[in-house]
């Protein structure tokens, strides 16, 4: 976790890359997520920026693999508990903070599914490519052994 702040070049990119990802969620809520196409557009890239910016130091396709794997398994388990808080928050919520918190976690979990899962996966299915490619260039010019 700390490897995108152990150099200044994966310093600077870590912090570009979150403030460009600040930049997506900013113009997301600028243009609303309803039904605006660039707002949506501007909604997956948020997280997925976001996402780079821990990502970029990494350099197997197994890590990029693992990162897939998580955001898909992620991805259900997160639209269970909006399923859930959904449901429950009218029943379970006695006092306004309680029904507070589990509105929040319905809106915090549906997103999240939504928005923040695919994206991730995204860049877990294309980085493991990519180092799965580098991976077998960088073998390929050497003798078998």
């Amino acid at each position: 976790m700390l490897r995108p702040f152990s150099t200044p070049q994966f310093r600077n990119v870590t912090f570009a890359l979150i403030l460009v990802s600040f930049v997506f969620l900013v113009g997301a809520v600028g243009f609303g997520i309803d039904s605006s196409p660039p707002g949506l557009l501007f909604a997956f890239l948020a997280p997925l920026t976001f996402s780079l910016a821990f990502v970029h130091p990494w350099r197997t396709a197994r890590q990029f693999r693992v990162l897939f794997y998580v955001a898909g398994l992620s991805l259900p388990v997160f639209f269970v508990l909006h399923t859930l808080a959904d449901v429950y928050a009218p029943r379970v919520a006695n006092g306004p903070l309680l029904h507070a918190a589990l509105a929040a976690l319905d809106v915090a979990a549906f997103l999240l599914a939504l928005v923040a899962c695919p994206a991730v996966m995204a860049i877990g299915i294309v980085g493991a490519i990519i180092m799965f490619i580098r991976e077998r260039h960088s073998h390929a010019g050497q003798p078998a052994g």
